[in-house]
């Protein structure tokens, strides 16, 4: 240890625990979270014993495993390192012209990567007062804000004051009303910031609004006749362990275990404190750097002196963990973790582990599908792992039902009940296994898909060629539709832009067309709403307005029947074998609409001049308005149909249109 450091009150020396960001402190909904079994550290080291630290990075699991961030070669004397909470930089003020242990040089704050590249300056302070460090600790509020005590003479006589400057640089600010305030320490969600106090008499842990300091502070604990320090927040911000060093009260003067770490617990007020295991000093040290911090929500990691190892403060110092049960408010034992190096001095801060609450995922609509329901969501955080999801029968009025693990954007839940309205709650998992649960209830009914069941003519003779749509049935009850319409234009063979059948939702199960241009095709699309705002839609289904047989050329043999039941009114009719009918169309796929009939008899098919067999017209019964054949060429494109009449004696061939969908 440093003699700068060993010259330091308790309340003076930098608090170790590194303020992590999540939810407000206490608030409802924090889950559990995945701590790492190795976290890692960063602390101040003298492996020289020469009274000048560098900094050093490494893991609790293997302290003496370390990477120098700033090196121990005497140039520079850090004084206190700590980590920001989303661990990615480290604030650290150190002496960077030290010419002596004890010296009254500048004290100057920087930030800095994990390996210690990228070193900014924020702020030089003046140490002037002779062998008496005016640092009294330092914190990050948030991401973005660092926090540092500064006094001037002795913690005692009440002149310290907490400054706060940008973390990327910029104008230092005093806090106001924070006069005799030091050990300053951001709270998780950096609204808040505890400090510690001394009036001469009895130590106090107060806690300060961090947006407004003139606000009455908190006194969350009074400990009479003694110092107390570096207060360390546990990640929920439920807790806040601190230094109590009782040992130069004259009853104690010379005792090992004067020394010890405290913890005071919040409901609905801050509790009296918990006393930890007693930390264990020397009879000839003055103070002693306890340095607690909180690896997860129950377990304070800390300084502690092994007074067999030396009667010398520097060469005894290992890590030590003990638990914190804040339900039973009960310590357990202390356990030594590593004998680490006598010349290692543990100003640790531990490497942030993820204990956020992700957002809740956001629930998008359902996809309706009959007996099964397409559930989908919205993740709302980058380490977003997995939804828990459970369904509750409200029809039926079951218990709730556990789907599992889901993970993705969607689940298809099958084996439902139609017309049943089913409750499905979400619990939001990120990839730190931290929780957030979703109290809302997000109602769906399980409602049939629609279906485009039939695209027919209304009035065969009316030229405006009306079209009745029938896209299903209303069930369950409170079921409403929409229905769309689309064409497929040229030769790119695009659905082009749709627009609304029905006007808004309806409850109606069919609806008149009236727009049909010979020769276009039309594609439908219903979408089923239930009454809780989920959806599901039908396939695209089309239908072609075909062309009137007028639209194509007739060799001699051929007579044209009208009559209301035809396709526009008309039909072309033939009994001479071999009579020919030839139109073009622009299209892919092309059918022939024509009679079926006993009497009806065979024609051959020719595309782009090539054969393409020979179909038979016959039928029992007279069907009018059939498709007689259809094609599919290769590409879309004009293509030229030849019929030719194959008949037999007393055989008839009738052309009633081409449909020619594009």
């Amino acid at each position: 240890m440093s003699t700068l450091r060993v010259a330091l009150s308790t309340a003076m020396v930098t608090a170790a625990a590194v303020p992590l960001t999540l939810a407000a402190p206490f608030a409802t909904g924090i889950g559990h979270a995945t701590v790492a079994p190795s976290p890692t550290v960063v602390y101040v080291d003298d492996t020289n014993g020469d009274g000048f630290a560098g900094l050093v990075r490494a893991t609790v699991a293997a302290p003496t495993s370390t990477t120098a961030v700033i090196p121990d070669d005497g140039n520079i004397d850090v004084v206190a390192a700590k980590l920001s909470p989303d661990g990615s930089r480290i604030a650290v003020m150190a002496d960077l012209s030290a010419s002596s242990v004890n010296d009254s040089g500048n004290l100057t704050l920087l930030t800095m990567n994990l390996d210690g590249t990228n070193r900014h300056s924020l702020v030089t302070e003046a140490d002037t007062a002779s062998s008496l460090a005016e640092f009294s600790g330092i914190t990050w509020l948030g991401n973005s804000t660092i926090v540092y005590g500064w006094l001037s003479g002795t913690f005692a006589s009440n002149n310290t004051q907490l400054r706060k400057v940008p973390a990327s640089g910029g104008a230092v600010t005093v806090l106001p009303s924070t006069t005799g305030m030091g050990d300053p320490a951001g709270s998780p969600d950096a609204a808040q910031i505890a400090v510690t106090t001394f009036d001469g008499t009895n130590g106090q842990v107060k806690i300060l609004n961090a947006a407004d300091t003139t606000a009455t502070p908190t006194t969350a604990a009074t400990v009479a006749g003694a110092f107390v320090g570096q207060p360390a927040w546990s990640p929920d911000g439920s807790s806040i362990a601190y230094v109590k060093d009782d040992s130069d009260n004259p009853s104690n003067a010379g005792a090992l275990s004067a020394s010890e770490i405290d913890v005071i617990t919040h409901t609905t007020s801050w509790s009296a404190p918990v006393v930890a295991v007693p930390v264990v000093k020397t009879a000839s040290s003055a103070w002693i750097d306890e340095l607690p911090y909180w690896a997860d929500n129950s377990t304070v990691y800390f300084d502690r002196f092994d007074v067999s190892s030396s009667s010398s403060d520097t060469a005894g110092e290992d890590l030590w963990s003990a638990t914190f049960d804040s339900g039973t408010s009960t310590w357990g034992a202390a356990t030594d973790i590593t004998n680490t190096p006598n010349s290692i001095e543990w100003n640790v801060t531990v490497s942030p582990a993820d204990i956020t609450a992700p957002s809740n995922v956001t629930v998008l609509p359902f996809g309706l599908g009959g007996t099964s329901i397409t559930v989908r969501w919205s993740p709302n955080d980058a380490d977003f792992s997995h939804v828990v999801l459970y369904r509750t029968d409200t029809t039926a009025a079951t218990a709730e039902v556990p789907l599992g693990n889901k993970f993705g954007t969607g689940f298809v839940d099958t084996g439902l009940t139609v017309g049943h309205t089913y409750s499905y709650r979400f619990q939001t998992v990120d990839g730190a296994g931290n929780t957030t649960n979703d109290d809302v209830a997000h109602l769906v009914t399980a409602t049939n898909l629609p279906k485009i069941v039939a695209v027919t003519p209304t009035a065969l003779a009316n030229t405006s060629l009306p079209f009745r749509v029938t896209w299903g049935v209303a069930e369950p009850a409170g079921t409403t539709y929409d229905v769309v319409y689309a064409v497929k234009g040229g030769a790119s063979w695009a659905l082009g832009t749709s627009y609304a059948f029905t006007s808004g939702t309806t409850t109606a199960t069919n609806g008149v067309f009236t727009k049909g241009v010979p020769g276009q095709t039309y594609y439908f699309r219903a979408t089923a709403h239930d009454t809780h705002g989920n959806m599901g839609s039908t396939p695209w289904a089309g239908v072609n307005v075909p062309l009137d047989q007028t639209a194509g050329s007739f060799s001699r043999g051929w007579v044209t029947a009208k009559s209301s039941h035809y396709w526009l009114g008309s039909t072309a009719a033939t009994s001479t074998n071999g009579a020919s009918y030839t139109v073009a169309a622009t299209s892919k796929s092309v059918s022939i609409i024509g009679t079926k009939c006993a009497a009806c008899g065979k024609f051959a098919v020719y595309v782009d001049g090539h054969y393409r067999g020979t179909v038979s017209a016959a039928a029992t019964t007279t069907k009018l308005r059939q498709v007689l054949w259809t094609g599919v060429n290769a590409a879309i494109g004009r293509h030229v149909i030849k019929l030719v009449a194959v008949l037999a004696a007393h055989k008839t061939f009738q052309v009633d249109g081409v449909a020619d969908p594009r």
